[in-house]
């Protein structure tokens, strides 16, 4: 029972991604083609590397680079217009958890997608739970490599699988008792809204609310079950039995 209940919150969780990405495809369609891009790491082979597979994919984008987070806080100062911020995990001048901390708090509306040779699932969690909005693996492949820089760009957050294998490893269930009283009806009609991909404005228009009081629901709904973003809200209201999976 248990391996069937991962398999079915496993799919939804995939279904929101996709559906997430369905709905930000034609936004991404129209989004300005030049996007300016901070590319951080301190090997200077990976940089002209991932510099030449990033102008392949987005051929007017603009690509900065930096390779220490000195430099990268320097370019961020500098450089107020960027539109996305990748970067190493591991680079010299600070650790891990100190840069990662600087760049995702230096402006919160540039999206932070990490880099990183470490597919340890505990690096990737902590560099979420850090405010980055997506964990790439070195050896992620080139369409899934453009598949999520554009949901990130369009507000979105990419989590790799290794992500929600192991949210379900390390959180302890609440009690089911306890999980039906988490959220308001308000907030499980919004959970389940989430679940399927919709938007704010979506969400508004469907309930009949304004956009910002569907953001306070959300907001709500994370402190709730303890998460941080949509799709770790989904993840959990589907383990607590609060959204269904069919």
């Amino acid at each position: 029972t248990g391996r069937f209940e991962h398999s079915s919150v496993f799919k939804l969780i995939i279904g929101v991604m996709l559906e997430t990405c369905r709905n930000n495809q034609e936004r991404c369609r129209h989004a300005k083609l030049t996007v300016k891009i901070l590319l951080a790491d301190d090997h200077a082979m990976v940089r002209t590397g991932l510099q030449l597979l990033l102008q392949r994919l987005f051929p007017d984008c603009r690509v900065l680079e930096a390779g220490d987070y000195a430099q990268a806080l320097e370019l961020c100062r500098e450089h107020t217009d960027l539109d996305l911020i990748m970067i190493d995990r591991v680079m010299p001048g600070l650790d891990a958890g100190r840069g990662l901390d600087a760049l995702c708090g230096h402006d919160r509306k540039i999206p932070v997608i990490v880099l990183s040779a470490s597919e340890d699932p505990a690096h990737v969690r902590d560099a979420m739970q850090r405010g980055a909005r997506g964990y790439l693996p070195k050896t992620t492949q080139d369409a899934i490599l453009f598949s999520a820089i554009q949901l990130v760009l369009a507000g979105g957050q990419y989590l790799p699988q290794q992500l929600l294998n192991a949210s379900q490893e390390h959180q302890a269930p609440a009690p089911a008792a306890d999980a039906a009283t988490r959220l308001t009806p308000r907030q499980a009609d919004i959970l389940a809204c989430l679940a399927q991909g919709k938007t704010n404005k979506d969400i508004a228009r469907l309930l009949q609310i304004s956009p910002a009081t569907v953001q306070t629901h959300i907001n709500a709904i994370f402190r709730a079950l303890t998460v941080n973003n949509r799709t770790q809200a989904v993840y959990e209201g589907g383990k607590l039995g609060l959204i269904s999976s069919s």
